[in-house]
């Protein structure tokens, strides 16, 4: 008799068990989900509000060197860095977390250092202007590509941990 009343005990027991597992979400999975919903659209406005002002840059007609430089030192450069701060306060316990967002750093670095480069170009009189523009570009290029990689970097985390994927940007 005791065994009849122990068997559906336990397999409700085991059931719930499968069930935790299955559907519960884990440290990683809620870090993770944060991440994506609280401090990522924060960052990616921040950013794009940067990269709105060094398209400027580009625009034709462009600006004169000193107005492009005063953009960047006065303008760009510390958003960048208050945006450095902020991705740098992100309080992260999970590995993949602390990746993630050291990935995320290294490209917003990547973007402080293209627009610093830019700065030399434009100070240095000794630098032809077609090498600062290649130079520039490359800089700009190799952020782009940082940034990209972070993002898809973010995406795949968010398909292995089983969370939806942050959208496109």
């Amino acid at each position: 008799m005791a065994a009849l009343i122990a068997l559906p005990i336990a397999c409700a027991v085991a059931g719930g068990a499968v069930a935790w597992k299955r559907f519960g979400t884990t440290d990683e999975q809620d870090e993770l989900r944060r991440y994506v919903e609280l401090s990522v659209p924060s960052l990616l406005a921040r950013e794009r509000a940067a990269n709105e002002r060094i398209d400027r840059l580009s625009s034709r007609p462009g600006p004169s060197p000193a107005e492009a430089r005063a953009l960047l030192v006065d303008d760009v450069v510390p958003r960048l860095v208050s945006l450095r701060r902020q991705a740098e306060s992100i309080e992260a316990h999970t590995p993949a977390l602390k990746s993630i967002n050291a990935e995320y750093l290294g490209a917003v670095d990547a973007l402080i250092e293209a627009c610093r480069s830019a700065v030399r170009a434009i100070d240095d009189p000794a630098l032809p202007a077609d090498a600062g523009q290649r130079l520039v570009r490359e800089k700009f290029l190799a952020a782009g590509r940082a940034s990209r990689a972070w993002s898809e970097h973010l995406r795949d985390a968010c398909v292995r941990a089983r969370l939806s994927p942050p959208p496109a940007r």
